[in-house]
């Protein structure tokens, strides 16, 4: 019987993260980071990224990170995944000498024009 229990938990756990807004969030700034880390960092593509490095290692927030609507911003470098309607996207910012960052949660899609840019010799300067 208890076998059984653990198995059934087991099987569920991969649509618990579909509803669980905690693994959405998390799901959500997963896909951010890799994105803008890849993009801007590593100068990929997004269909690289998507193939390449977005084949999460946890099956159980692999659909999550599929699905999520996701909006890149070439100039701003930034990068926002929409993981609720109650709740602004996850955003992942890229700067010069610092790379990619994620702001924290709750961050709306003003803050990213608020983020520091320090200051760097003009060879740095995209």
């Amino acid at each position: 019987m208890k076998q059984a229990l653990i198995a059934l938990a087991l099987l569920a756990a991969p649509a618990a993260a579909a509803d669980d807004p905690h693994k959405l969030a998390l799901a959500a700034v997963y896909k951010a980071a890799f994105l803008c880390s890849g993009r801007w960092n590593a100068g990929q593509d997004v269909a690289s990224i998507t193939r390449d490095d977005l084949a999460v290692p946890y099956p159980e927030y692999q659909a999550a990170v599929t699905a999520l609507p996701t909006t890149i911003d070439e100039a701003a470098r930034t990068v926002l995944v929409k993981f609720a309607n109650n709740m602004p996207p996850r955003i992942a910012v890229w700067r010069p000498l610092l790379g990619c960052a994620q702001l924290p949660p709750g961050a709306g899609r003003r803050a990213p024009g608020r983020r520091p840019h320090p200051r760097c010799p003009s060879w740095c300067r995209a």
